[in-house]
């Protein structure tokens, strides 16, 4: 056994030590890829390692979006402080390849800023987990008793007369969502809209426009300058991942149906 062998032996049981449901067997087969171009390229550095096992999937990625409408992408990966990005795709549909500082829409992970927002709001006092949303905003009118900490941890099924998407205006689909049933409480239920409905008890209670809120408690605070819920005109451009990109909007139809973004979607 070489050393190669002998490292990925060593990885292998160390992986299946720490827990998965891949046998012994799966794991040799994924890994042995990377098996192979050590042996075949023993002078390659770690880094150059890493963007060799990364080419097949990038080529994959070109190949599909040569056959299909794909706007831009990246890959990104990290071992051991080794970081390796690889650009490619088109901007857009119009086949303008992608330079490397496009902006996402980041989709359903905009669900993660909604929830730091209201985490702050219950630190400055507008609420706590036990509030219940129609005492807060009297507009959910078909709510119940479901609360604050319910939204957050995911715990209630919703529905509505219809997708919310489907409205002509913006004031139609705004009360699609403030008509909303509540069809189950007490079980996990992940869906946008506990985190849309959120979004607007926060605005209510606090006076301030939901950017304004994402603005204060996140990116100013962090010192975000790429990060946006309304995309200034002037970086429009580098919009990508969405075919609503040369209008600076999401993908999510329901967060484009409410104004352009909501709690579950628009970062």
């Amino acid at each position: 056994m070489n050393i190669y062998d002998k490292i990925f032996e060593e990885f292998i049981q160390e992986v299946k030590q720490d827990g998965t449901y891949a046998s012994i067997e799966e794991l040799k087969t994924v890994t042995k890829e990377m098996l192979d171009i050590l042996r075949e390229n023993p002078d390659l550095s770690p880094e150059e390692y890493v963007e060799a096992v990364m080419v097949d999937n990038l080529l994959l990625l070109e190949k599909i979006k040569d056959q299909y409408p794909t706007p831009g992408y990246t890959v990104g990966i990290n071992v051991h402080n080794i970081n390796v990005k690889m650009f490619g795709g088109s901007i857009d549909s119009l086949g303008i390849r992608m330079k490397g500082n496009e902006l996402f829409d980041i989709a359903s992970m905009s669900k993660f800023y909604c929830e730091i927002v209201a985490y702050n709001l219950i630190k400055d006092g507008y609420f706590n987990f036990d509030d219940k949303i129609v005492d807060l905003d009297s507009r959910f009118v078909n709510i119940g008793d479901v609360t604050i900490g319910d939204v957050l941890s995911f715990a209630v099924e919703y529905r509505t007369s219809g997708r919310i998407a489907d409205e002509p205006t913006i004031k139609a689909s705004l009360n699609k969502l403030y008509s909303m049933k509540v069809i189950q409480k007490g079980t996990y239920n992940y869906s946008d809209m506990g985190l849309m409905m959120l979004k607007e008890v926060m605005e209510k209670v606090t006076g301030k426009p939901y950017s304004k809120l994402v603005e204060k408690y996140i990116t100013k605070k962090l010192h975000l300058k790429e990060t946006f819920l309304v995309v200034p005109e002037e970086e429009i451009y580098r919009v990508t991942g969405t075919p609503n990109a040369r209008q600076g909007m999401p993908n999510d139809q329901s967060a484009g149906a409410v104004g352009g973004y909501s709690g579950n979607a628009g970062i």
